[in-house]
């Protein structure tokens, strides 16, 4: 919902997208990206430039017509990286499901030159996870794992 274009034409090299459905859900699916930038300071960029399209989503999804349209704040997630962000996109209709809304969680986080962007979306009629532990929390906490991994 908020992510305006690719991470390669915001100063990424390569980048890498992974898909993942659910077996408990035909609704749900997730998003992975990860994207290797020519240096960290193209990184923080790219990572500024993510905060801006959070920043404009709600005017975004306004545009879209979509009844009940909200976008959360941004919360900050420790990982073991440094902190990523995370924010919920919500909104209806769901088709056949008249007391549902789309929960479309999206976040990243940046370890020097990599950047790796998640979303999650699937239905639902409520979404009471405590703060920190939302599955958009956990997936980063594990992007934020892997991206350690990697240097």
């Amino acid at each position: 919902m908020c992510s305006v274009t690719s991470m390669i034409s915001i100063g990424g090299v390569v980048a890498s997208r992974t898909d993942y459905r659910s077996s408990l859900s035909e609704d749900a699916s997730a998003v992975q990206v990860t994207a290797v930038f020519p240096d960290e300071e193209t990184a923080v960029t790219a990572e500024q430039v993510l905060v801006a399209w959070h920043d404009r989503c709600q005017q975004r999804v306004d545009k879209q017509g979509l009844k009940d349209a909200k976008v959360t704040a941004t919360a900050e997630v420790k990982t073991d990286v440094g902190p990523g962000l995370q924010w919920m996109t919500t909104y209806r209709p769901v088709p056949g499901e008249p007391d549902a809304v789309w929960f479309n969680a999206e976040g990243f986080v940046r370890s020097t030159d990599m950047i790796t962007y998640l979303v999650i979306r699937n239905p639902g009629q409520d979404y009471t996870y405590p703060r920190g532990k939302e599955p958009i929390d956990n997936a980063l906490k594990v992007a934020g794992r892997y991206l350690r991994s990697q240097r």
